[in-house]
């Protein structure tokens, strides 16, 4: 991981472990409510993407009703990109989850799988965009739609990528 001094403004600000483990906390914690058990760690590094990048975010269904399948079935063009994608924030999720962890925002259970920490968050703050809150709302999203998707490697495999 670049050192903070060395990131781009831009960078720095758009992938701190602050903002990107508030979206990677909605996503668990929807999750969660669907499946009590704790989310597998292997599925935040998809979640991330499809929640940060405009381009994926706005693209996804606005029900959970959609399956996740037919979805990837009909919107097959966002594949080529997902994957090449998935491994360019790696960095950023493991920073992301280590920031987490360490803050007891999420704990490992004894199955192995995230949960939500005893540490909560601020939910809303005054600074918050249009676009963060439309982030938030689709980490929410995510979450849920995972849930109902089936187990991480059945979700790995209709994206084409390997955890």
């Amino acid at each position: 991981m670049i050192s903070w001094e060395l990131r781009a403004t831009e960078v720095a600000h758009y992938y701190n472990p602050a903002y990107v483990g508030r979206l990677l906390k909605e996503f668990v914690s929807a999750y969660e409510n669907e499946k009590p058990n704790g989310v597998p760690y292997e599925l935040t590094f998809i979640a991330l993407p499809l929640v940060i990048l405009k381009s994926f975010r706005l693209a996804l269904p606005r029900t959970i009703r959609t399956q996740l399948h037919n979805w990837i079935e009909e919107n097959s063009e966002y594949k080529i990109e997902f994957a090449a994608t998935v491994k360019e924030l790696i960095p950023i999720v493991k920073e992301t989850l280590i920031f987490l962890l360490q803050k007891n925002l999420l704990v490992v259970n004894d199955k192995g799988k995230l949960i939500i920490g005893p540490e909560r968050l601020n939910r809303k703050h005054q600074q918050d965009t249009e676009e963060i809150l439309e982030s938030i709302n689709k980490a929410k999203f995510i979450g849920k739609w995972f849930a109902k998707a089936g187990e991480a490697a059945t979700i790995y495999a209709l994206w084409g990528i390997r955890p």
